[in-house]
């Protein structure tokens, strides 16, 4: 009685991997490609077989090879085999698993359909060179797979050369650089002013610094004030300035109040005139603003490019306000900006480090005061 045609595990060795033999690596991909030379055992008579399979899998899982084991048949069991079968002699079946090597056999219900596989005794040799051929391009592209996983930065390089690249195009070319003191008024600094700024207070010795540093080295010093007038009635007073509308006679004033600060023409603490210790010289420039954004509808732009500037320092208060729609708007124009971080001031601590936070990203480049004095006269 002939022995019924037993399907086991088999040898299966992949040819032309490298030089120190056989080798087995499942491809990433959806599609696992697998080279071999399979030998099918017949006792005295040697091996036959050869083949390439490409079976679809599940990416997500490794695949086993599986075999057709001969050894101890009978040529008339091969023969009812080859008759019986659809798939030709020394056939390799494939079974998705969670493990790549040495697969456990014991339950069949886990194969997935055959592979074809391409195989002929009298091709051999054809097949093992176009084997060859085929792992040597493999090898070739994961060499170069490699190399570009390792070219790919990681999220801190990035930032990291990137914000090197900001340091480098907005280092300062003296020639073409000014100084912008935005809002260092009374209006909003001296005691008792209706939108005072206490912080604000603490930047008057270094921007004193910067300032007579510009002015040695010749670069220039532009001054900037919020002026508001009734008869430029504007969202600005009401309702976001109530404190800037006129006050009214016998009614509180301050903060929360109409209470003529930075009115045009207002004296005393509420005035919108720049505070004595920072008094612009005669022939420095002071752009009045009804708006946050200095650049909107004054001459600070044309006042810039006249002269052939790109670079901006800026300085003064209020950070997330004047300061910010400043820079935001300078960067948009085009000019280099850094802003000098002891150097602006708000109200709150952690406002004014998110707008550091978001300037140091797409606006400008962030130094000290002590950092930009030594650029300024080594320039």
């Amino acid at each position: 009685m002939r022995k019924p045609l037993r399907i086991s595990k088999n040898r299966v060795s992949a040819r032309g991997l490298g030089k120190n033999g056989s080798q087995c690596f499942p491809s990433p991909c959806a599609f696992h490609l697998f080279v071999f030379s399979a030998q099918v055992n017949r006792p005295g008579r040697g091996a036959i077989g050869a083949g390439i399979a490409c079976v679809e899998t599940d990416a997500s899982l490794p695949c086993e090879n599986i075999g057709i084991n001969s050894e101890e048949q009978s040529p008339a069991a091969l023969a009812d085999f080859r008759r019986t079968s659809d798939y030709p002699p020394s056939s390799v079946l494939y079974k998705a698993g969670p493990q790549l090597h040495e697969p456990p056999l014991s339950n069949r219900s886990n194969y997935t359909r055959p592979a074809r596989v391409l195989q002929h005794a009298g091709r051999i040799d054809v097949a093992n060179r176009l084997m060859a051929g085929i792992c040597a391009e493999i090898v070739r592209l994961a060499h170069v797979a490699k190399r570009w996983y390792s070219s790919i930065m990681s999220t801190e390089q990035i930032l990291k050369a990137r914000q090197e690249r900001i340091d480098t195009l907005h280092a300062i070319q003296r020639e073409r650089t000014a100084l912008l003191v935005i809002d260092m008024q009374r209006g909003f600094l001296e005691p008792g002013a209706a939108l005072e700024v206490p912080p604000g207070r603490e930047l008057i010795p270094r921007i004193s610094r910067l300032v007579d540093c510009c002015r040695q080295v010749h670069v220039p010093v532009i001054f900037t004030e919020f002026i508001y007038s009734a008869a430029v009635a504007c969202l600005r007073g009401d309702p976001f300035g109530l404190e800037h509308l006129p006050a009214e006679e016998g009614k509180p004033t301050g903060f929360g109040y109409p209470s003529s600060n930075c009115l045009i023409g207002e004296q005393g603490v509420n005035s919108p005139d720049i505070i004595p210790q920072l008094a612009p010289a005669e022939d420095e420039l002071v752009v009045r603003a009804h708006a946050y954004d200095k650049f909107y509808d004054t001459n600070l732009d044309h006042a810039l490019r006249s002269r052939d500037i790109r670079y901006l320092i800026i300085t003064g208060i209020m950070a997330d306000i004047c300061v910010n729609c400043t820079v935001l708007s300078a960067s948009t124009r085009e000019y280099r900006v850094t802003a000098v971080t002891d150097a602006v001031a708000t109200l709150w601590p952690d406002i004014l480090e998110a707008c550091f936070d978001i300037w140091k990203r797409k606006f400008a480049r962030l130094r000290t005061t002590e950092e930009i004095i030594a650029e300024l006269r080594k320039a």
